[in-house]
């Protein structure tokens, strides 16, 4: 996914607003795999005659429900290929953007679909040593 906003504009953006641009910037086909998603539990639950009312999507729900999706192929890509819990201990990045850039080359190669440097501002934001639980 081409993501032409600069990191250090990501990095000043709340992770609110991050997740609501990665819903906006996701591929039409992770925008699907959600819609298809959302329509299976719907029918399930007429099916069983389950009556409810949820509040309407917002991109910012959306954005989360497709880093959760990711978040297995993140753990897997950052903490145990690139080793991120080993590699924060021994090496400082000088600043959040350059870790972010280090993130986007570590996801770059693998990821679909989504905006890749938002996905490594929010891991940034989130904290790597946290996402990854490091010790």
């Amino acid at each position: 996914m081409a993501d032409n906003t600069s990191l250090s504009d990501l990095l000043e953006k709340s992770e609110t607003d991050l997740f609501g641009e990665l819903w906006r910037q996701s591929s039409k086909e992770v925008r699907n795999a959600r819609y298809a998603e959302r329509k299976a539990f719907f029918d399930a639950a007429a099916e069983r005659g389950v009556m409810f009312s949820l509040e309407p999507p917002t991109d910012e729900r959306e954005g989360k429900w497709v880093f959760r999706h990711l978040e297995p192929k993140l753990r897997r890509l950052i903490c145990v290929d690139w080793k991120a819990c080993e590699k924060l201990n021994k090496a400082k990045y000088a600043s959040e953007g350059e870790l972010a850039a280090v993130l986007c080359d570590v996801l770059g190669t693998t990821l679909t679909g989504v905006p890749i440097t938002i996905m490594s501002v929010l891991v940034v934001k989130i904290g790597v040593k946290h996402f990854c639980k490091c010790a």
